[in-house]
């Protein structure tokens, strides 16, 4: 399938097997730094966390990012992430996420006007589960052991024990940057992976509660492709027709792993998902966002009141939500995976 590409992609595509390795190797050193503070680490506690999950491309983000204006929030940031090891100062992790933003400017110069990035921003959890070779990025490069590791769970149960070990050892370095002990009232999560992994999540976050975001699946996978076109950095039409059938198969992964979690998911905590839908976001951001702290119990403030209305008409004007355009269609699966949401 990936024969013939054009020369500016094809290095993108063969980086998959030094990717795997400086995953693994920064798995293993953040496991080694954790282990050398484990009991200050397991002292952290990581109270009532939300995890915002759905397909890709379903406003997640920018819900993420509002619910993170609130004072009372911890979210993660991107460049501890991107670099959750302490042999860095934070100064320095900033400085080096900014520098690998500008040259992501020049592979992919559009990439970041579809799905912002930016050093000092609230990110997802992708860092942390791409650790374990969970994310859609796998999906994309060549070889089926990538789907074959998400279908069958493997490494699951210690990814989430790992995620929550990290975020206990982030807050730590916090503590020690600001010398003086944190427990944040609130965490945020994002990454449309969670979606995938419900059960073993709530095994480890007993006490998590989730914003599911809806769009019609084609969608949000037409705008998928987009968002992968703009990765991939290239305009050739006959390419972007072959990067499409590989949208197609990640589109029929995200599905059928979304559907297997909403079978598997235990019937008694139903009541803490609470649903969102794209065109309802759109149309009113600010009521959204209020609706999903009435909803899973959390008290707006104030100052966050107005970081949300401010950020909202800026934003709203500024960098509109856009109907991607339409690469393929696939009515089956949309209908399949609605008949699963109307059971759920």
């Amino acid at each position: 399938m990936l024969d013939d590409q054009p020369a500016s992609v094809e290095p993108r595509f063969r980086y998959k097997d030094h990717t795997i390795k400086e995953n693994l190797k920064q798995r293993l050193k953040i496991v080694h730094e954790i282990n050398e503070n484990l009991a200050e680490v397991e002292a952290q506690e990581i109270a009532s966390p939300l995890f915002i999950i759905g397909l890709n491309r379903t406003a997640s983000t920018r819900v993420h990012r509002l619910i993170s204006l609130d004072p009372n929030n911890r979210s993660l940031f991107t460049w501890e992430v991107m670099y959750p090891t302490s042999e860095l100062s934070k100064e320095s992790k900033i400085a080096k996420a900014k520098a690998f933003f500008e040259y992501l400017d020049i592979i992919a110069p559009t990439l970041r006007k579809i799905h912002p990035f930016e050093a000092e921003s609230p990110e997802e959890c992708m860092f942390v589960i791409r650790l374990f070779l969970f994310h859609m990025e796998f999906l994309i490069m060549p070889g089926p052991q990538f789907a074959w590791l998400l279908e069958n769970k493997v490494w699951c149960s210690e990814m989430y024990t790992f995620h929550k070990r990290l975020m206990q050892y982030f807050q730590l370095q916090e503590a020690r940057r600001e010398k003086k002990a944190l427990t944040h009232q609130y965490w945020t999560f994002k990454a449309p992976t969670h979606l995938y992994f419900l059960d073993e999540l709530i095994k480890v976050y007993p006490d998590a509660q989730f914003v599911w975001l809806h769009r019609q699946p084609k969608d949000a996978l037409n705008s998928m492709q987009t968002l992968s076109e703009s990765t991939l950095g290239v305009e050739d039409m006959d390419y972007i027709k072959k990067t499409a059938q590989f949208s197609k198969y990640v589109q029929g992964t995200s599905l059928k792993l979304a559907m297997k979690s909403v079978e598997s998911w235990p019937a008694d905590s139903k009541n803490k998902v609470h649903h969102v839908y794209y065109d309802d976001f759109v149309k009113d951001p600010y009521k959204s966002i209020v609706d999903i702290y009435t909803k899973i119990g959390r008290k707006c403030c104030d100052e966050f009141l107005e970081r949300i209305l401010k950020d909202t008409q800026d934003k709203d004007k500024s960098r509109p939500i856009t109907k991607a355009p339409e690469r393929f269609e696939d009515e089956e699966s949309n209908e399949e995976f609605a008949e699963k949401l109307r059971k759920f």
